[in-house]
């Protein structure tokens, strides 16, 4: 297992050169086997920021601590079935003598950009207010550990220009394989690597250059130590513009000003439309909330009239209930009435039968008291 650490001042430039190794067959970076989020741009930021918060700016950093090393081993052993990976950190800048020493297949391949090619970036990217004096110290500080470390371990670094790396991606791959024994390809036939820069931001950038006499002093040193990957020196290429590229640059930014201000006339008519949509909105949504209302005082007549009905409803199966209970006790009275009528009817018949048998007592009575009476007249009779 062999890897590469891509470093330099300008992540989206070391990107790129990563985009070029990776063409010729160089692995991404694998994330630690069990979590994902642990990768080795999470490992250069959460030192980095440890950093920052001891010392305050970024600076050389040779051991991270023990914590950190067994995650970079932890990383390197996700890593280790590949046979050539790698990654792309302007952080690595940082901690190039500790990589140096962490592991003996790792070599370095340092991006140099020209200060005033960061500088036009920097003018054509950044919106707030620009301060060139921080741009220039940045540039110096990764730089000045660029060729620090490159003039001590030149076996294991290339120090390079970005811009021969993009104009001469085979060379590069080249280098790397010839030096370093890499199993890399370099086929590059439908793969091209461009750069768009603005010539009259680099020619701004170029004179303000040149109130800061250390970083050309610098940039100078560089240039002469730089392994270049072309038959010419490529690396003031784009410091160099003549006139007519300036002039060029120029009407386009006047052009870019009158689109500008189409730009700016269509932003505010969408500002108007946009004030328009609003108030219509604002209508529409007050419209809404009065129908809301109604609709709601509606439910809730009907709520009023539902629980209403309810209630009668309530009540009239309270009255059917009644109505039913009464009417069995109708039932229960007739069909007692009835059986009351049976029996007052039986007793009339008895009744009719004790009267023909007390009439007939009546007469036996009256037979027998004449009987008597007849008795009475013959004893009577008898006597005298």
């Amino acid at each position: 297992m062999k890897s590469i650490c891509i470093t330099g001042a300008v992540q989206s430039n070391l990107q790129i050169v990563a985009n070029i190794l990776h063409q010729a067959g160089m692995k991404e970076s694998k994330p630690v086997k069990n979590d994902n989020s642990v990768d080795i741009r999470f490992w250069h930021e959460q030192v980095m920021a440890l950093t920052m918060e001891d010392f305050g700016s970024a600076q050389s950093i040779a051991n991270p601590g023990r914590l950190w090393e067994q995650l970079a081993s932890d990383i390197f052993v996700a890593n280790i079935k590949s046979r050539i990976w790698g990654w792309s950190d302007t952080y690595s800048t940082w901690l190039l003598d500790y990589w140096l020493g962490f592991e003996p297949h790792l070599n370095f391949i340092l991006v140099c950009i020209s200060p005033q090619q960061m500088l036009a970036s920097v003018m054509a990217t950044e919106t707030e207010t620009l301060s060139v004096e921080m741009v220039m110290n940045t540039w110096q500080a990764y730089h000045q550990e660029l060729l620090r470390f490159h003039l001590r371990n030149p076996q294991r670094s290339l120090l390079v220009d970005f811009n021969e790396c993009i104009s001469y991606p085979e060379n590069l791959v080249k280098h790397c394989t010839e030096q370093w024994k890499l199993p890399l390809t370099t086929s590059f036939d439908s793969i091209q690597f461009e750069v768009t820069t603005d010539p009259l931001a680099i020619y701004l950038a170029h004179q303000l250059c040149q109130d800061y006499p250390q970083v050309t002093s610098l940039h100078h040193e560089l240039a002469a130590t730089l392994t270049h990957l072309s038959n010419g020196d490529q690396t003031n290429k784009t410091s160099t513009l003549g006139p007519t590229q300036i002039i060029a640059g120029y009407r386009a930014l006047c052009d870019r000003s009158a689109e500008l201000r189409q730009i700016q006339a269509v932003e505010e008519e969408l500002a108007n439309l946009r004030i328009s949509f609003e108030q219509t909105l604002a209508s529409y949504t007050q419209k809404q909330k009065d129908n809301e209302d109604i609709f709601n005082e509606a439910t809730r007549e009907i709520e009023l009239l539902l629980q209403q009905s309810r209630q009668m409803q309530g009540e009239l199966e309270a009255a059917f209930v009644k109505h039913e209970s009464q009417q069995a006790q109708i039932n229960s009275l007739i069909q007692t009435n009835a059986a009351l009528g049976a029996e007052q009817e039986a007793l009339l018949q008895e009744k009719t039968v004790m009267a023909a048998q007390q009439e007939a007592l009546k007469q036996e009575v009256t037979m027998l008291s004449n009987m008597c009476e007849e008795q009475k007249s013959i004893v009577k009779q008898l006597r005298h």
